[in-house]
């Protein structure tokens, strides 16, 4: 049917992905890890202070959340990134009609 999508269910905020998520109980240390590393991947700031250049899961793969631009770079040495930084007030809410 060609009105019919196919959906995909993507992390939530500060979620460890799925692919990454330590078989069993809640892990403290799990929870704690991923909370820093989103406060990395959207911060750029504390990324930079931290000394780290690049925050993405090897795929490569990012959070995506609404108010972002995402952007793929590729590497000098092949490797993939995706940068992140907020959209500009001008454009948020703006919406593509077709």
């Amino acid at each position: 049917d060609a009105d019919r999508t196919q959906e995909f269910e993507i992390t939530a905020l500060n979620e460890v992905p799925g692919g990454y998520k330590i078989e069993g109980n809640a892990n403290v240390f799990e929870r704690q890890f991923w909370r820093e590393f989103w406060k990395f991947a959207f911060e750029p700031a504390k990324a930079q202070r931290a000394g780290i250049k690049s925050v993405q899961i090897e795929a490569p793969g990012v959070m995506f959340i609404p108010g972002y631009l995402y952007t793929i770079n590729i590497e000098h040495d092949g490797g993939l990134r995706i940068d992140t930084k907020p959209l500009p007030d001008i454009i948020r809410g703006e919406r593509i009609l077709s």
